[in-house]
């Protein structure tokens, strides 16, 4: 995992919805203002690319999000929906989650 700190591609990412990381595997993108907590949860995001082989991850978050806008005609709750963003929204003020989280964990957010 390489973290890099700058405005570039969030402000680029923020064009469709405001964001203060991202993760594309294997780097995190992060503003300078981000915090540790913004950090973990992209951290969780680096665990779960790894467990669907980084290209079926994708595919499946751009899936679940496409479902989200389909039901709930908008794209902060279709976003807020994803499977992945829940678990990692859940966990990442638990500093220690990725230390003791089981493989595939996301399974349990699944709608």
């Amino acid at each position: 995992m390489i973290i890099i700190i700058g405005n570039l591609v969030p402000d680029l990412v923020s064009i469709f919805m405001r964001v203060k990381g991202i993760t594309i595997f294997p780097f995190i993108f992060l503003r300078p203002t981000a915090t540790e907590i913004n950090i973990n949860h992209e951290k969780i995001h680096i665990r779960q690319q790894l467990e669907l082989l980084v290209v079926l991850f994708y595919v499946l978050y751009f899936l679940d999000y496409v479902i989200g806008i389909i039901k709930y005609r908008n794209t902060r709750l279709a976003y807020k929906s994803i499977t992945w963003e829940k678990e990692a929204y859940s966990k990442q003020d638990n500093m220690e989650y990725l230390k003791t989280r089981k493989w595939y964990s996301f399974l349990k957010y699944i709608k």
